[in-house]
């Protein structure tokens, strides 16, 4: 074949377009064995162990820097698992953001890889319950029960499993017993709550996760994951944890770290047979990770460190060679000869001390670039400067995108299910990229943002709800804040979250429209870019979005994503016209005891941002601005200091130059 048929197919079906690792259910690419073969045979170490001595406190550490194969050493060692045919469970749990909402992350991320396929079509959980029915059906053997005598199960369960939460045992019932939509309820009940609805016809207790405290939810969150525990202890199955992208601990305080250490102390010391790997940047774990933690957790972590490599000359030729042989399968595309072409493209940029993503990245850079003389390519190098263009950022930030996108749309049901953290984080993002929007955080239950634009305050109400009385709840908040403000609002509806029955929620979206709020639907189009940009920005926080200068490359920020965000259309700019005013703007200064509807809105807000978020101790001036933000009610310092003194859920410490509060019972 001449160079330029090459060339062609090359473009046509390119092996190296994405460096970023594909999720480890999902990664089929070629996998270089020879390649931390050290780093594989120490984990499968532990694992062994692990296996032999359930109750033994092991968690793994594996350093390594950006591109050097963290997710793909967890595809492997699903592969490796999956080959030897071992009854053991695989998870991958990704970026946290709210160390106040921790369990429940992890409680959701768990369930997403439970709902992964193990084999015959069939997934984890159902491997789980096989192996539990195996123990039960070798226990009614052993203790001669007959048909007439035979212990049921759910008996039998209650007795031999010491300390399985009551629900959690009916929920193990239900699901072996039911239809595969019943299953699917059941693990959405125990992974992010289910409809009321739904949770009627189960005869399940109702878990809407937005009503609940961060408290009462983490608790729930702790009761299910201990109950799983004892479940894989007493079915012999092992559960592989993989923590992953954990970079993100850098953008956070520290109370983010010490609750993702003390996460793996829970994983270790009380969920017996769960194995946690934690894969993290060698510069996190150093300035970050380790100081924050115990020296009883970092000492488990470093008596189990493994450092992945970087490749040699070699190694980086095998992962090019064997991804084109993979790519061109068919002995008529001369896939020995396409590989002998590329990497004569490569040329000298090929070099020891690489990157797997270096070494994909350079791939794909000698793909996309115009055929010429070796010579001639490292003669311009050498003598033109190295200039960002921001083009070239655009189209980076974008391809990672569309990557995101992909798999967003291929896996929203499982992987991506309804969140209000993810939705909030998502739009604040979105706004900040326009220079028009002036945005703020707001410290409260329904109200999650607050903007302005072109002189206009909008809030946004962002909720998730799994019964009616939250959703009405949260568009009655909505309407609220239209009748006390001169500003606009929008109401972000999840149409997963939410219910034709909704009677009353109905009627009350419509008051809200006809008052000049904006309802945004988010369906099952639509939705995709929301979390699509969520992942985006997980893969950015955590290094794995690149972008090349010459021969150097450096990780995006999201200061380069903000040009590419900027164009997407979560919310059509259209919406944000100034609505007409239904009633007067509220004063400067809001009486303290104002009553509106039989009830004080000052204390009523004041108690919403306090018992329903992560603020714990906070200056004044910071809950004069939310209070600004979520109702538009605007008082004075020494009018809310006066105002809080007096009243006995409320903290007030009065330092030389600042006011704290706090509440004084989070019950």
């Amino acid at each position: 074949m001449n160079n330029e048929l090459i060339h062609a197919k090359l473009k046509e079906n390119n092996p190296f377009i994405s460096s970023a690792s594909p999720l480890p259910f999902d990664n089929k690419n070629p996998d270089l064995q020879q390649l931390n073969r050290h780093a594989t045979q120490a984990i499968e170490q532990l694992v062994l162990y692990k296996r032999r001595q359930p109750s033994l406190p092991l968690a793994g550490l594996i350093l390594g820097e950006a591109g050097s194969g963290k997710t793909h050493m967890q595809s492997r060692i699903l592969r490796n698992l999956r080959s030897k045919e071992q009854q053991t469970i695989f998870v991958t749990v990704k970026t946290f953001r709210d160390p106040e909402r921790i369990t429940q992350h992890l409680l959701s991320e768990v369930f997403i890889s439970l709902r992964q396929t193990h084999s015959q079509g069939r997934n984890q959980f159902d491997m789980l319950m096989d192996e539990l029915m195996k123990v039960y059906n070798e226990r009614r053997e052993s203790e001669g029960w007959n048909d007439i005598k035979r212990l049921e199960l759910k008996k039998f369960l209650a007795r031999d499993i010491i300390g399985l939460d009551r629900n959690f045992l009916k929920c193990l019932i239900i699901y072996l017993s039911g239809d595969e939509e019943t299953r699917f309820d059941v693990l959405e009940w125990l992974s992010n709550g289910l409809a009321e609805e739904d949770s009627n016809r189960l005869d399940l207790p109702l878990r809407d996760l937005d009503a609940m405290s961060d408290a009462q939810r983490e608790e729930e969150a702790e009761k299910i994951l201990k109950s799983l525990g004892l479940v894989f202890a007493y079915a012999k199955v092992l559960m592989v944890i993989c923590f992953d992208e954990l970079d993100i601990l850098k953008t956070l305080d520290k109370e983010a770290t010490l609750a993702w250490g003390n996460i793996i102390a829970m994983l270790m010391n009380n969920l017996s047979g769960v194995l946690p790997l934690c894969f993290v940047h060698l510069d996190t774990w150093e300035e970050v990770i380790k100081p924050a933690l115990s020296a009883a957790i970092e000492q488990r972590l470093v008596n189990n460190l493994m450092a992945l490599e970087t490749c040699s000359i070699q190694q980086a030729e095998a992962l090019i060679h064997d991804r084109v042989i993979a790519a061109f399968p068919d002995p008529k595309d001369n896939a020995e000869e396409i590989f002998s072409w590329l990497r004569n493209q490569i040329g000298n940029s090929l070099r020891r001390g690489l990157s797997p993503r270096q070494v994909i990245d350079l791939a794909n850079r000698a793909i996309n670039k115009p055929i010429k003389d070796k010579e001639n390519i490292s003669l311009k190098e050498k003598d033109s400067p190295a200039i960002e263009s921001s083009q070239e950022i655009f189209e980076a930030v974008k391809a990672a995108y569309d990557e995101e996108y992909k798999n967003v749309q291929a896996r929203q049901l499982i992987a991506w299910p309804p969140n209000s953290e993810n939705l909030t984080l998502a739009l604040e993002a979105w706004l900040r990229s326009k220079e028009e929007f002036k945005v703020a955080k707001v410290y409260g239950k329904y109200i999650r943002l607050n903007a302005q634009y072109k002189g206009v305050q909008y809030a946004f109400v962002i909720v998730v709800p799994q019964v009616a009385s939250t959703a009405t709840a949260a568009i009655t908040h909505g309407i609220n804040f239209l009748q006390r403000s001169n500003g606009g609002c929008f109401y972000l509806l999840e149409t997963r979250s939410y219910r034709s029955t909704w009677k009353l929620f109905d009627k009350l979206k419509d008051e809200f429209i006809n008052m000049g709020g904006a309802v945004v639907e988010l369906n099952k189009e639509t939705r995709v870019q929301w979390y699509a940009l969520v992942s985006l920005l997980n893969r950015i926080e955590n290094g794995n979005v690149n972008l090349f200068v010459g021969e150097n490359s450096r990780p995006a920020t999201r200061d380069d994503a903000k040009s590419f965000i900027k164009t997407l259309n979560l919310i059509d700019l259209s919406n944000f016209s100034r609505p007409e005013v239904k009633t007067p703007p509220a004063p400067d200064i809001l009486p303290v005891q104002t009553e509106k509807n039989g009830s004080d809105i000052l204390f009523d807000s004041l108690r919403e941002m306090f018992t329903d978020t992560s603020i714990k101790l906070v200056s004044i001036e910071k809950v004069i601005e939310n209070l600004a933000a979520m109702t538009q009610i605007k008082i004075s310092k020494p009018e809310l200091t006066s105002y809080l003194k007096s009243k006995e859920i409320f903290n007030v410490i009065e330092c030389s130059d600042d006011v704290l509060v706090s509440l004084a019972s989070r019950a």
